[in-house]
């Protein structure tokens, strides 16, 4: 299978980018604006501060929102360039990082896997997109829990998702373990229509799991080929 994709994804993945990136951007812009119209009186100063704090706490964000959608969008190729099992701690990292910006709180253990299995390629990416279709399914804050076991052969990474208000539509199931045609695609499935590429491409078993509409289950497995 080839990971070749058109014109089609690139605009859809287009739009989810802007929308994602649109928020923080603008606060930064408004923290700058704040401080170029302020009246020149003695409260400029505490105006100047405040501006500057809101300016420097929204380009946080969109560093921290760039760094988690590059290592989850760019390149596959880019995997090669690092040893897996780095990518898989800069992975857990950048997620982290990002998640403590958001009503979401995300239990992700340091070894959630033997260095051997954190190896496998295709591992970091995929649990990356799952993560961000977690986010989704939480627009009022939650949980997101990462474990997993196995070793290089064999393994099953986990992720369970649950909130107040926990929102996954029947495309994005259907799209993490089937797929979609790029015609029916959306921003909001854009996430789940990589994960499910990518699953594909390495081998990864995918599967899903929605229970009384409150928690979603998502997990992925590798299994090495029987000896022949």
């Amino acid at each position: 299978m080839s990971l070749n994709l058109d014109l089609r994804l690139a605009e859809i993945l287009s739009a989810k980018l802007c929308h994602d990136l649109a928020a923080p951007a603008g606060a930064v812009h408004n923290g700058l604006e704040l401080l170029a119209e302020a009246p020149k009186t003695e409260a400029l100063d505490e105006l100047a501060h405040q501006a500057l704090a809101l300016a420097e706490e929204s380009a946080e964000r969109l560093i921290r929102r760039l760094r988690l959608l590059r290592l989850a969008y760019g390149p596959t190729s880019d995997e090669s360039k690092a040893p897996q099992n780095n990518l898989f701690a800069v992975s857990r990292t950048a997620a982290i990082e990002w998640l403590t910006t958001t009503r979401i709180k995300i239990l992700w253990p340091v070894e959630i896997l033997p260095k051997a299995a954190s190896h496998t390629p295709g591992l970091s990416k995929l649990l990356l997109l799952l993560i961000l279709v977690a986010e989704e399914a939480l627009p009022s804050g939650g949980e997101i829990m990462v474990s997993g076991d196995g070793d290089a052969e064999n393994g099953t990474v986990r992720v369970e998702v649950y909130g107040p208000n926990l929102k996954v539509s029947h495309e994005t199931l259907l799209t993490l373990t089937n797929g979609s045609s790029l015609t029916s695609l959306t921003p909001r499935l854009v996430s789940a229509f990589l994960a499910s590429r990518i699953a594909e491409y390495y081998c990864f078993t995918l599967e899903t799991l929605l229970s009384n509409n409150a928690r979603l289950h998502i997990s992925f497995s590798w299994r090495s080929a029987a000896p022949s």
